[in-house]
Parts: C-alpha cells; sequence; structure tokens
C-alpha cells in the first residue's frame, strides 16, 4: 500500500468538471475584432494628425517656411473632404449696364441660350447683359433700379444685317429669375418711349376709357374726337358688339386710337398708321387681327 499522494491530481479533481469551454476559435475571433478596432481608432487619430499637419505646412509655406515647415507632411498628403452640397448664390456682377457700350456680345457657350426667333438679349444670373452674336444694342435705359441686385433695363437691338430691329425689357433680379418682353417696333407704338413707358406702366393705372353696360367711360384729361361702335375690323378680339373704336384727345392735346372694351383701351399711336385716320386705324385692327399678334 502506497501511501505517496497525487496531489497534482487531487487539486484538480476539487475543482469539478467546470463549465464547458467552446474551444479557442470564439475567443481568436474576439481579439480580431478588438484588434480591428484598433486599428480603425488609429488610424482615425492619424488622419487628423495628418489633416492639422497639413494645414500648419500651408500656413508656414505662406508665411515664407522654415524648418518646422518643411518637417511636416505636405498639403497633398491630407485627406480630401468634400465640401457639403449647396446652392452657390450668384454675386451681382459689377457695374450693371449703364448704356449700349456695357453690352457685350455672347461667348460661344453663351449663344446657345439665344432662339433665332428672339430674344436677342438677355440678363445672366448675376445681371451682365449679352447680346446674340447676330445683333447688336444701339440703345440701353436703365429704367428703374434700387440697388446692384435689381434692375429693370430698356432696350433697342438691331441686326447686324439692318434688317430687323426690336424694342425690349430686361427685368433681372439676383438670385431670381430674368424676364424678357419684346416687339417690333410701329405695332402701337411709333416711338420707343412712349412704348416703353406703356410697358412700365403700372398694372394699377387707370385705362384711357372703357365701356360699361354698352357705354363709352372715358378717363378724367382724355376727351372723344370719334367713335365708331360694333367695329366688324375687331371681329378677331372677341364679340364685335361687345367693342368700340374711338381716336381720343389726352391732356397735351395728342390724339390717339384705341380699340376699348369692358376690359379696357388698346391704344395706338397714329403715326404707326398708313395715315391719321379712323379708316386707317380699323384696317390696322384688322391686319394685326389676321396675323394673330393683336394690338399692343
Amino acid at each position: 500500500m502506497t501511501t505517496q499522494t497525487d496531489w497534482q491530481q487531487r487539486i484538480e479533481a476539487s475543482f469539478g468538471d467546470g463549465p464547458a469551454h467552446p474551444g479557442p476559435a470564439p475567443l481568436i475571433e474576439a481579439g480580431h475584432r478588438a484588434l480591428r478596432r484598433r486599428r480603425t481608432a488609429i488610424a482615425a487619430s492619424t488622419l487628423a494628425v495628418l489633416a492639422v499637419a497639413g494645414t500648419a505646412g500651408v500656413v508656414g509655406a505662406a508665411g515664407g517656411g522654415g524648418a518646422a515647415a518643411r518637417d511636416v507632411p505636405v498639403a497633398s498628403q491630407a485627406p480630401t473632404v468634400a465640401p457639403s452640397p449647396q446652392a452657390a448664390s450668384p454675386q451681382p456682377h459689377t457695374p450693371l449696364a449703364e448704356s449700349a457700350a456695357d453690352v457685350r456680345t455672347a461667348t460661344d457657350t453663351e449663344q446657345r441660350r439665344f432662339d433665332p426667333a428672339g430674344p436677342h438679349v438677355e440678363v445672366l444670373p448675376d445681371g451682365e447683359v449679352v447680346v446674340d452674336q447676330q445683333w447688336q444694342v444701339t440703345r440701353l435705359e436703365v429704367e428703374s433700379a434700387r440697388d446692384d441686385t435689381q434692375r429693370v433695363w430698356g432696350v433697342v437691338a438691331r441686326s447686324l444685317d439692318g434688317s430687323e430691329t426690336v424694342w425690349m425689357v430686361l427685368d433681372w433680379r439676383l438670385a431670381g429669375e430674368a424676364s424678357t418682353t419684346w416687339d417690333e417696333p410701329g405695332k402701337a407704338y411709333a416711338r420707343f418711349d412712349d412704348w416703353i413707358r406703356a410697358q412700365l406702366a403700372s398694372p394699377t393705372q387707370e385705362s384711357p376709357a372703357h365701356l360699361q353696360d354698352g357705354n363709352l367711360v372715358l378717363a378724367p384729361g382724355w376727351t372723344l374726337v370719334l367713335r365708331v361702335p360694333n367695329p366688324t375690323a375687331a371681329a378677331d378680339y372677341g364679340q364685335v358688339g361687345d367693342q368700340m373704336a374711338v381716336e381720343l384727345r389726352d391732356e397735351d392735346g395728342h390724339s390717339w386710337f384705341a380699340l376699348v372694351s369692358a376690359d379696357g383701351a388698346s391704344i395706338v399711336d397714329p403715326a404707326v398708321l398708313r395715315a391719321p385716320t379712323m379708316e386707317a386705324f380699323l384696317d390696322h385692327v384688322a391686319a394685326q387681327g389676321d396675323n394673330g399678334e393683336g394690338l399692343k
């Protein structure tokens, strides 16, 4: 009988079997995850340091350089960070056009904006005025301007071959849409000044005449020279019985012809007619109705 005790065996037996161990694989995988997290954290810290160091390199170079500036990584080594997307606000063109001399000819790229049918002058988003390569601006006037963020111009443009002329209104707002109104001379006004005044008139401005229950009503300062009720020449403009052709005289003694309805009067300068007569006016009304352009 031996009295030698296997102490190692008895000690191990005293602890029992203990919990089952799944083996080393989960522990290894957990270690890998921890290592990856650590590497990610180190990489992020390194990028942050490089970004700061790169900035210091740029500043140092701008200040004349030095030993410290040469020791840090150059800016190209810093990570590129894309700026957050946001709409760039246009800056006003300085100075904005004050005369025809301030209008430049469109570049080849800008030329694609122009339709052969018009308009032949446009305002870019920054307020610069450009003209079609086949046209030239012969007159430009500032009609209204509060500051450099909005402007209204009156423009006369002519084709380079001299065959066409247009009258225009350019209305521009910074960071907004620009609008263009244009017309051929001589449809309703013989002078550009009269045309532009009519285009810029307030919508609430009282019409010189209108019909009320079939009766002609004149605005203060206007007098009637001649009237033609139910003009058949105005058939393209609405019911003939709801219209009246008239010759009026303003406060300055100037005569005007007009086609009047309940909505107001469409004025025509006698100077655009073949003769300053009612007959010529009615012929003009009929011709403008036939071509679909109407009285403007």
